[in-house]
């Protein structure tokens, strides 16, 4: 594959006590022109807390598309090997992604209560706009 304009972005992080607080990413030519990555995504729940990792740059990991979940963040970026981690109360099923704006991609759940792995290969969505 051969790096330019449509496949190659920047990203950078600011952390605070080992957290990322906040995330940036720049890329040279238009969203519509990017040609993305297929994703493969690890959704991890730890406790009170839910992880998403990347090996690449997904853009636009939906969990709420409706808006009505009480969370902190209902659609992220996932910078590549960056964990996105938020609160989740223990007592609320795992989240499931809804879409994501870069493509379709292959999602593993991974419990560390029950200790178990679904691995969900399943379309989610896409939105071309």
């Amino acid at each position: 594959m051969l790096w330019g304009v449509r496949n190659v972005g920047a990203f950078a992080t600011l952390m605070q006590d080992g957290r990322v607080v906040s995330q940036s990413r720049r890329f040279m030519a238009p969203f519509k022109d990017l040609q993305w990555a297929q994703p493969r995504i690890r959704v991890q729940r730890s406790g009170s807390r839910v992880i998403f990792t990347s090996d690449v740059f997904v853009w636009g990991v939906c969990i709420d598309p409706d808006g009505e979940k009480a969370i902190s963040d209902d659609m992220f970026d996932l910078l590549p090997g960056v964990p996105y981690e938020s609160e989740w109360p223990c007592d609320v099923e795992t989240p499931s992604i809804a879409r994501c704006a870069s493509g379709d991609p292959q999602i593993d759940y991974i419990d560390e209560l029950s200790e178990t792995t679904n691995v969900v290969g399943v379309t989610v969505g896409r939105n071309d706009n």
